[in-house]
């Protein structure tokens, strides 16, 4: 098969991961972006990184803190409300894509319940192959990794790392996914999930 078929296969199903539609407050956004004051506003995209992917939302004291660099910020779009963030990102050189997402929920949540909120109905959704799921907690966040090995029958072998969690009033996750991924990929994703934290922005 085509190098390009198979490259084009892991596109289409990053974007699909990147946008699940368990996100209600996200659809409505989008649903009403053409008469609503809630309606999202994305920013030019920026070069590449310097530094550490900062996400934050307004009138919190903390922000989510992504350790890497060398990554393009392809959209960065808040909702005029001030209640839902989302951020997407790709390394070129290494050819990771990231996505971040915030949003207000309701007090009190934790990692593992917005886990739930998310990853439940996006695994029931997508109806593809997985192969080495498994779910840990980890310090803030609460997690799920895996691979899919095939796109509609195209091999892509894609590693998803979902980091979920769960501050104040604020259910968000970190999405990181490598196509044709390979053992030395796994210093990338260990990275990711060792570095990334919650709290004042440095």
């Amino acid at each position: 098969m085509a190098l390009v078929t198979m490259v084009g296969a892991a596109a289409a199903l990053s974007l699909a991961l990147i946008a699940p539609a368990s996100t209600p407050s996200l659809a409505r956004a989008d649903a009403q972006a053409s008469r609503s004051p809630f309606a999202f506003v994305a920013p030019a995209a920026a070069a590449a990184s310097e530094g550490p992917i900062v996400v934050s939302l307004p009138g919190f004291a903390w922000a989510l803190t992504i350790p890497v660099t060398g990554f393009v910020v392809e959209a960065d779009e808040t909702a005029r409300d001030g209640t839902s963030r989302r951020l997407t990102a790709r390394n070129d050189s290494t050819e990771l894509r990231l996505a971040a997402m915030l949003e207000l929920t309701r007090p009190g949540v934790t990692s593992a319940a917005c886990r739930d909120l998310y990853w439940r109905p996006l695994s029931q959704r997508l109806d593809l192959p997985r192969e080495g799921t498994r779910t840990f907690e980890r310090g803030d966040f609460a997690m799920v990794d895996y691979v899919i090995p095939d796109y509609q029958g195209t091999p892509i072998r894609q590693r998803n790392l979902w980091i979920y969690f769960g501050r104040e009033a604020v259910c968000g996750y970190v999405h990181v996914s490598k196509a044709f991924v390979t053992p030395a990929d796994q210093a990338h994703f260990t990275a990711i999930l060792d570095g990334a934290r919650i709290g004042p922005p440095r």
